[in-house]
Parts: structure tokens; C-alpha cells; sequence
């Protein structure tokens, strides 16, 4: 017998044959593998939940560390002793200024009409029309200074008066010293005037809540692999998303995205339900080609901002709806032709929040409303996706086309 014969032999022996089934041991085998499949299931779940609270526990941190103190204690201090120190300096150079006063030019006070009495009034000076009319001070015009009643007072002697005519040297005298209104323009001309306060106010900061919410058109084509091995055909994604801020650095992030799952799989990857092999064939390959409704919800933080350029960074998880399912089963034999064959399922599946999303994303705004960006992206599977209950990846871009709607 020949060599070839003899390997054709024992091809043919080991095709046909079929190990014995014990159905004890692949049910202990079974509740092995579900035991560990059920604690890292059940781990895995809270992962996209720890990964959320980080970020937003680092993202608050960041926020009220970075957060200035309110100014409208340290504005009104400073003012407060602004306004000191210039009052102040202000009374030094106005008392400075009204001791360089010109003297009073005397003026001599004519004798009483009758010969009831005299009145001895010592020569009063009267102010010189050279009185300067602006003091400057810090560049604040002040009235002119029209006579000063202390220093008129403080020049009027003592004076005799004998019983006579009294009335017509006090109106003399009268008419020499202020009244009351020119005191009190004269103080009123003293006082500095307060400086505008209003350039001085903290801005008040705006509240970003629900403010300039942003609808995207997104393009993304991807590699969809199991477990991220030997990825072949390129997949396409397209939809609408939603950007809601909720503060000044994080947002929410939701839509609507289809996808065109395309990828391919070995039989040991694809497994309906437990022992599904058994007593079958293994097909060569599994190929699938999925049509999928992907529902994000995403928390979005921003990392970087300068001018019209944003760079940020995103995670959450994303809702799998199974819209429609085709699997090819390809077998190549020896000595045989290579046939496939195919089955299709319809809205069967449902994987809520089954995936993991992580991203890192750049924007860069065209005007107030347009923006543009590319956002590299990979989702990760917290369950088992599809009828072959798979652990499906992507990995890929988003390009994006945004409008802010102002409000």
C-alpha cells in the first residue's frame, strides 16, 4: 500500500469517526463554565459604571478646584480703601491749596450815615479772582471755590460797636461772609466724586446647563472582529446625535446610529446555546452580516479648549437592537467540494446597554454654529451579541457635522 493511500486511509477513519457522548461530563463541564461566566459576567456589568463615576468624580474635583472665589468681598475692600486713601489725599492737597490762596485784598467800610453811633469793623479781604477753579485730583473736575468762611472768620477782629447804627455795617459785613448755600456748595465741591463702580463688578458667569444643545450628522466606517482578532471587511455606520450640556465642561450625549455589522468568526466563537455543536459538523467559517440599531448614551468631558478648537474625551455604553441577522456556514472538506449554507433571523435579539463605549474626540468650530470633527472610537461587549451569542468589537472613526442650537 502506498503512502497516499495510506494517509487517504486514515483521513477517511478520522472523519468518520465519532468519540462517545457522556452527557455527565460535558453537564459538569457545563456548570464549570457557567459558574465562571456568571462571576465575570456580573463583574463586568459594573464596569461602565465605576468608569463613569471616575470620570465624573474627576471632573467635579477638577471643576471646583479650578473654581475662582467670589469677588464682590475683595471688589468692595478695595474700593472701600481706594476711596479712603484718595479722600485723604485729596483733603491733604485741598488744605494745601486753600492755605496758597491769594491774601484778601482789604476793602474799606464806608461810615454810618447818622451820628447815633459808629461801628469799628476791621478791613475785610476779599477773595482774589485768581482762586484757581479746578483741583485736580485724579483727573475729577471740582467747582470753583467762591470764598471760604473759616478763613473769612478767622480773619474778622473783634469789633466795638457803639449804640447807634448797627443794622447798615452788619448788612456790610454780611455781604462779605458765605451763606449757608455757598457752605454747602463749597463742601459739596470738596468731595471727590465716586468713582463708577459698575466697570468694577465680577461677571456673572453663565449658567451652561441645557444651553447650545448640538444635533451631529456621524459617519464612522469601523473593523466589527470578535474579540478584536483578524478583522477583514470594513463595516459602515451613519445617524443623528444629541450633545446636552450639562455644565461647562460635561455633556450628554445620545442618538440613533444604523449599522451594517460585517465580520466573520470560527464555530468555536459561535454558539448559540450550550452543546449547540454537539453531534455536528464545524463549519470551516461563520460569516454574519448584521443590520443594527445602535442607541448610545454617552457622558462627555472636555479636556482642552483653545479658541475654536475642543478636544474631549466620552464613555458610556450602547443599546445592540438586532434588526436583521444572516450567518453562512462554510465547510471545506478533503477530497470534496466546498459547499455553504445560510439561515436568517429578524428582530429576535434585543442587547440592552450590551456594549462599552470609549472615545476621544476634536472639534473645531467654522462659525457660532457649525462645527466639525473626528472622534476615534472603540465599544467594547458586556454581553454576549446576537444569535451566536459572540463577543463583538469595533473599532473605528466617527467624522462629524455639527449645528448648536442657540437659545
Amino acid at each position: 500500500m502506498s503512502d497516499e493511500e495510506l494517509d487517504d486511509l486514515f483521513r477517511k477513519s478520522a472523519e468518520r469517526y465519532e468519540p462517545p457522548f457522556d452527557e455527565e461530563a460535558w453537564e459538569a463541564m457545563e456548570q464549570r463554565l457557567d459558574s465562571r461566566r456568571t462571576i465575570w459576567a456580573r463583574m463586568k456589568r459594573f464596569i461602565p459604571l465605576l468608569l463613569l463615576a471616575l470620570l465624573v468624580s474627576v471632573g467635579a474635583w477638577w471643576q471646583l478646584a479650578n473654581e475662582p472665589a467670589a469677588p464682590s468681598e475683595k471688589i468692595r475692600t478695595a474700593e472701600e480703601d481706594t476711596a479712603g486713601q484718595d479722600t485723604r489725599s485729596w483733603g491733604q492737597k485741598s488744605e494745601s491749596k486753600v492755605a496758597a490762596l491769594p491774601e484778601l485784598s482789604p476793602e474799606p467800610v464806608q461810615p454810618p450815615s447818622s451820628n447815633k453811633g459808629t461801628v469799628n469793623v476791621a478791613p475785610v479781604k476779599a477773595v482774589s479772582s485768581k482762586t484757581p477753579e479746578v483741583i485736580a485730583k485724579r483727573g475729577v473736575p471740582v467747582k470753583p471755590l467762591v470764598s471760604v468762611a473759616t478763613e473769612v472768620k478767622q480773619r474778622v477782629p473783634s469789633m466795638a460797636t457803639n449804640v447807634g447804627d448797627t443794622a447798615g455795617a452788619g448788612a456790610r459785613l454780611k455781604a462779605h461772609l458765605p451763606d449757608s448755600v455757598s457752605q454747602v456748595a463749597l463742601q459739596k465741591a470738596a468731595q471727590p466724586e465716586a468713582p463708577d463702580s459698575s466697570s468694577q463688578k465680577p461677571k456673572v458667569k453663565e449658567q451652561a446647563f441645557l444651553k447650545n444643545i448640538t444635533l451631529s450628522l456621524v459617519l464612522a466606517p469601523d473593523f466589527t472582529t470578535v474579540r478584536f482578532r483578524e478583522p477583514d471587511q470594513i463595516s459602515l455606520n451613519a445617524g443623528l446625535l444629541v450633545s446636552v450640556p450639562l455644565s461647562s465642561r460635561f455633556s450628554l450625549v445620545t442618538g440613533v446610529i444604523g449599522a451594517n455589522k460585517v465580520y466573520y468568526t470560527e464555530a468555536k466563537e459561535y454558539e448559540p446555546y450550550p452543546g449547540y455543536w454537539t453531534g455536528k459538523s464545524l463549519p470551516d467559517e461563520i460569516e454574519a452580516t448584521c443590520q443594527v440599531l445602535d442607541i448610545p448614551l454617552n457622558l462627555q468631558y472636555l479636556v482642552w479648549k483653545h479658541g475654536k478648537n475642543k478636544v474631549y474625551v466620552q464613555a458610556g455604553v450602547s443599546s445592540y437592537l438586532m434588526l436583521h441577522e444572516k450567518y453562512t456556514y462554510t465547510y471545506e472538506h478533503a477530497g470534496q467540494d466546498t459547499y455553504s449554507k445560510s439561515w436568517e433571523i429578524s428582530n429576535r435579539n434585543r442587547h440592552w446597554f450590551g456594549m462599552q463605549n470609549l472615545s476621544v474626540g476634536y472639534t473645531r468650530r467654522l462659525s457660532p454654529a457649525f462645527v466639525v470633527g473626528a472622534e476615534p472610537f472603540v465599544k467594547i461587549p458586556l454581553s454576549s451579541i446576537g444569535e451566536g451569542q459572540v463577543k463583538l468589537t469595533s473599532a473605528g472613526i466617527f467624522f462629524t457635522a455639527g449645528y448648536t442650537l442657540d437659545r
